[in-house]
């Protein structure tokens, strides 16, 4: 079933551009006056690609970096990459947060995280949004149509539920996705998020 699962994922488009540009990766890092590290600050700035998590990984074992909030400023990207990100960033123990690099550590500037960034927001062990910042929500869809349409629907209806769950936020969040619909983004406040256990 695993194997129904990600093949089915793998067909869903979620409304962007087919080859995306890989997106940017920073770490800012902090000593503290008597030498211990704080948490490092992980911006990542674009769309979300299959090849993020491993890019990640490698940047992360680089700058040897084992605490960290990963700041997430992005329209979307692939929803099974997003979600598979999500599964490393909870792995590994590290926060979200959405936002934008500003002039320095601890100076982060507002952000957006929308479509499949949400899925990966939802890893984070802990997971902080400004409330000058947004969450945009839509229904995911096909860009092409078939007579599996419905079982693949099913399938990944299952996938996105099973995966709000293990990360401790409420379903209810996968109804408004469904509810918004397939066209616009709609926004989801802070406060509605903070609700839904999106923001912990």
């Amino acid at each position: 079933r695993t194997s129904h699962i990600a093949w089915a994922l793998s067909v869903i488009a979620i409304s962007m551009q087919a080859h995306a540009a890989e997106p940017s990766i920073k770490i800012l890092k902090l000593a503290h006056p008597d030498g211990r590290a704080a948490p490092a600050e992980v911006y990542i700035d674009g769309e979300i690609t299959p090849a993020l998590a491993s890019r990640l990984s490698s940047e992360l074992a680089a700058a040897r970096v084992n605490r960290a909030t990963i700041y997430l400023n992005s329209n979307g990207g692939d929803l099974q990459a997003s979600m598979a990100l999500g599964d490393f960033i909870r792995a590994k123990g590290l926060y979200t947060a959405i936002g934008r690099q500003g002039s320095g550590y601890g100076q982060s500037l507002p952000g957006a995280c929308q479509s499949a960034c949400v899925m990966t927001f939802a890893g984070g062990l802990y997971r902080f949004a400004d409330e000058r910042s947004y969450f945009g929500i839509h229904r995911f869809y096909s860009r092409t149509s078939g007579t599996q349409d419905l079982d693949l629907g099913q399938v990944l209806s299952a996938a996105i539920t099973g995966y709000l769950i293990r990360m401790g936020v409420s379903p209810t969040l996968f109804e408004l996705m469904v509810s918004a619909g397939r066209g616009a983004l709609q926004k989801l406040p802070v406060p509605d998020a903070i609700a839904l256990k999106l923001v912990n």
